[in-house]
């Protein structure tokens, strides 16, 4: 018989031990709803075929500061000197996803010229991030920004992609970048602080507003109250602080604050995506820039894909089904990218109070709050990462390609959905149906990226530091 050493004994033990921690770990994470992030032998036992996907690795990384870390890019070359439009659909909050975002915007500029880009956030900043991002004296570029923009920038990762939009546009000067923002006033509150309110003030200091118990519904009587001081102000031809800010610039930021009570008030997404494409393709909002340019534009999943005709005249309730069958300067010239998040770690945000940061939506809120509520009872560490919701099969096959390559995010080149589905049907009847719905939204799209892992983005915080 063998003889059992101490040391044997020893990693025996250590082994029970380690496995009896990760199972109450797995434990206490599920009845949280979260789930770890798995390693390869965990893996092996996925039913779907790998072979039948192909892929390859995509860079996690943020632009450089030479704008030249886009070798894994290289595809969307022609793409780009193809298509008028380029959307890219994201799941919010992944840092990685901002980086491949600044990536492929500074890449299709690098190989053409997509002039504009447009974000998922409050028209009304529009005008003063663009006057901001063309600030050559970095002494006033930071002052006008701590005074004027600070509370209009919610995240770290916004804040250095106009840092990367001004070091471009010094260094090229013939091929400067504009930034859009095509969204309604969800933040209607610092909007009538920052820009209503000191405008209409150069008229008479009577435009009193109690911000701090401002709700939507006050807004049904505040709105017309707006216009009438507006009429006075183009009388006058008012112009605000800045040479921007004209009666009709306030004009179009009084449309939104009424489009943002309607849809608050009434019908959310109807009122929102009709004035979602209005901002979009109205020449008084950012319809100008689409006359003679190309545009970029970034938002959810849900606003950007370019294969999904509504029936009926539906097509404003996503931007990319309007721009890619209705609007005349992109129809047939559109390509779409979906980029895909799957788990998150804390990363800097662990120790962030939402109290001491500036608005967010309810979405990031409800995650920081999931995922730091799992750090202060120590059952993880900032870095590790989590799902917020038990993947299946599919997923599972990315994140496994991912850890193959070695790689936090990978691009799909190819993938056999024919096969799949054939094998699936006879093995597994509840897989199946599932998976005929992820190919039905999948083909919705031209190109897929699945960041597989990333740090949440990082929200600022309301008082700058010096």
């Amino acid at each position: 018989m063998k003889k059992i050493t101490f040391l044997t004994l020893l990693i025996i033990s250590n082994t029970l031990l380690f496995g009896q921690i990760d199972s109450l770990k797995r434990t206490k994470l599920a009845d949280l709803g979260l789930y770890p992030y798995p390693d390869l032998t965990e893996l092996e036992n996925i039913t779907l075929n790998e072979k039948l996907i192909s892929a390859k690795p995509i860079l996690s990384e943020d632009i450089n500061n030479d704008f030249t870390n886009i070798e894994d890019l290289k595809w969307i070359n022609s793409i780009s000197k193809e298509n008028n439009v380029i959307t890219l659909g994201e799941y919010h909050y992944y840092k990685y996803i901002q980086n491949f975002r600044n990536r492929l915007f500074f890449a299709i500029n690098t190989y053409d010229y997509f002039p504009l880009i447009v974000f998922e956030n409050q028209y009304s900043i529009t005008a003063y991030v663009n006057h901001y991002i063309n600030i050559e004296d970095e002494v006033e570029a930071k002052k006008f920004f701590r005074t004027e923009i600070h509370e209009m920038i919610q995240s770290e990762e916004t804040y250095d992609f106009l840092q990367h939009i001004r070091r471009w546009n010094k260094n090229h000067p013939n091929k400067k970048l504009s930034i859009g923002f095509s969204d309604i006033e969800h933040d209607y509150k610092t909007t009538i602080k920052k820009i209503i309110i000191p405008y209409f003030d150069k008229i008479e200091t009577d435009t009193t507003v109690d911000i701090e118990n401002l709700t939507v519904i006050d807004l049904g009587t505040l709105l017309p109250e707006f216009k009438v001081k507006l009429k006075r102000a183009k009388e006058q031809n008012l112009i605000g602080n800045y040479p921007f800010i004209t009666h009709l610039y306030i004009g179009t930021v009084i449309d939104n604050l009424e489009a943002l009570y309607k849809a608050y008030y009434f019908e959310f997404n109807y009122y929102r995506q009709k004035a979602i494409i209005r901002n979009l393709t109205d020449t008084a909002f950012l319809g100008k820039y689409w006359l003679n340019n190309k545009v970029f534009i970034h938002g959810g999943g849900y606003h950007t894909p370019t294969h999904f005709e509504y029936p009926d005249n539906g097509n404003f309730y996503r931007e990319g089904s309007y721009l890619a069958y209705d609007f005349s300067l992109t129809k047939g010239k559109t390509y779409s990218i979906m980029a895909k998040g799957l788990a998150l770690c804390l990363g800097e945000t662990f120790e962030i109070e939402l109290d001491s940061c500036l608005h967010v939506g309810s979405g990031y809120k409800s995650i920081l709050k999931k995922y730091q509520k799992v750090y202060k009872r120590d059952i993880i560490r900032p870095q590790e990462y989590l799902f917020d919701n038990e993947i299946n099969s599919y997923d599972s096959l990315m994140v496994k390609k991912a850890i193959q390559i070695n790689s936090d995010a990978i691009m799909i080149n190819s993938i056999d959905w024919n096969n799949i589905l054939n094998e699936t049907k006879n093995k597994n009847s509840k897989q199946y149906l599932n998976l005929k719905y992820y190919y039905d939204t999948y083909k919705r799209y031209d190109k897929h990226i699945y960041v597989v892992k990333s740090p949440l983005t990082k929200v600022r915080k309301k008082k700058m530091s010096e």
